[in-house]
């Protein structure tokens, strides 16, 4: 294997400042039908017809969805052989949460390189949106929304991933963990708002997905922010092997923001093996 060096972590910094200066960055088209079902997450209640009818017009979500519909984390009760089933069978929000995750999973998290990296950023996103979903639902908030937003708070991390792995074709270097997290620290945010307007996501998701790490410092949407913040911490500690960090968390600022308590926060914690195992019946 190759070494690592500061000097091959300068050659990354620099071609990946270029890229995003010059918007140089490969950035997946929406598919009208993938756009269509962010869009319920604006109108949950369009109807489990129409969502049926727009994940039946690409093969490749209906595919997907049905497999994960079939997973012994989402429905243990019954085969399901088909959309209309699995709407009628999961619901709506359930069903439209599903084929959000695939459509985030496909577009950014398919790559040769780096593979346990990216597999990891890919359980954080699914964790963290699942945790999303339980804390905004306790809250009576937006749950697709927020869904939404714990899905692609730290999407422009794996856009990173594909970047080095094109530079390390040219280079012939390699990038060990603690690099990766030198570059996503300097560029995940300023990808991620490339991402946003691309994709034209709408103002709360843009914005709560931008700032969830300061969410005390923004005008508007301060409450989901702060939602997608937690969420972000339980998903790590929930994939950590360091359980001594559940007692900090209890008493982390964003808890008392939002007006939880202690016991709110152990409880979320203690259903993290059932979130766990969502998640990974969502990795394919």
């Amino acid at each position: 294997m190759k070494k690592n060096n500061p000097a091959i972590t300068e050659i990354y910094i620099k071609t990946i400042r270029k890229k995003i200066d010059k918007q140089d960055v490969s950035i997946p088209v929406l598919s009208k039908v993938a756009s269509q079902v962010f869009t319920i997450t604006k109108d949950i209640n369009a109807g489990m017809a129409k969502i049926a009818d727009l994940v039946h017009r690409d093969q490749s979500l209906a595919g997907h969805l049905l497999k994960a519909a079939n997973s012994s984390a989402v429905s243990s009760r019954v085969e399901i052989q088909s959309i209309h089933q699995a709407v009628q069978l999961l619901g709506a929000r359930m069903i439209s949460q599903v084929a959000m995750s695939i459509i985030v999973g496909k577009n950014f998290f398919r790559t040769n390189s780096y593979k346990d990296i990216v597999q990891r950023l890919r359980l954080l996103s699914l964790i963290s949106s699942q945790y999303a979903r339980e804390i905004s639902s306790n809250m009576n908030l937006n749950t697709e929304q927020l869904y939404l937003c714990g899905l692609i708070h730290n999407i422009g991390k794996p856009v990173i991933v594909q970047l080095v792995a094109q530079i390390d074709e040219r280079s012939g270097g390699t990038l060990n963990e603690d690099q990766f997290d030198l570059l996503f620290d300097n560029y995940h945010i300023e990808i991620e708002e490339l991402i946003a307007e691309k994709w034209n996501l709408p103002q709360m998701i843009t914005s709560v997905a931008l700032n969830y790490h300061q969410y005390d410092k923004i005008d508007e949407f301060q409450t989901e922010a702060a939602v997608i913040n937690l969420a972000d911490k339980l998903a790590r500690l929930s994939i950590s092997e360091d359980d001594t960090q559940r007692e900090s968390l209890t008493t982390d600022p964003v808890v008392a923001f939002l007006g939880l308590s202690e016991n709110d926060i152990i409880d979320l914690f203690e259903k993290r093996e059932d979130i766990k195992e969502i998640a990974n019946g969502l990795m394919f």
